[in-house]
C-alpha cells in the first residue's frame, strides 16, 4: 500500500487532542501532509495556543501513528505558523464536545 494522504489521515485519527478528546483533524489542527520520494512524511499542524502544554505529547503520538503505517522512513511534525488556528476550524463533532465541556463556541 502506498503512502497516500488518506492512509496518513486515517492513521492520524487515533491521535486525540487531550483537552477536547477528539482527533486532531476534528480540532482543525492538521494543516498539511507531504510525502517525499524518500518516504519521509512531513505533517504540518496549527495549535490553538502558543505554548500548548500538550504539544510534545501530540508530536510523539503523530510520529508513532504515521510510522505504524509501515514503510515510513522518517516523520517530521512542524508547527505551521502561517495558518493561524481559529475556533471556526473545529469540526461539528469538536464544537459539540467543546460545548458539552462548558466552552462557549
Amino acid at each position: 500500500m502506498g503512502l497516500t494522504d488518506q492512509c496518513i489521515r486515517d492513521a492520524l485519527r487515533q491521535v486525540i487532542d487531550p483537552h477536547f478528546n477528539v482527533p486532531l483533524e476534528d480540532m482543525g489542527m492538521l494543516r498539511s501532509i507531504v510525502v517525499s520520494d524518500q518516504r519521509e512524511v512531513e505533517i504540518g499542524i496549527a495549535v490553538p495556543c502558543i505554548g500548548c502544554p500538550a504539544l510534545d505529547v501530540m508530536r510523539g503520538e503523530i510520529k508513532e501513528a504515521v510510522k505504524a503505517i509501515g514503510g515510513v522512513e522518517r516523520v517530521l511534525v512542524k508547527l505551521d505558523w502561517s495558518a493561524e488556528w481559529k475556533k471556526s476550524d473545529l469540526s461539528p463533532v469538536a464544537v459539540q464536545k467543546a460545548r458539552s465541556h462548558g466552552y462557549r463556541i
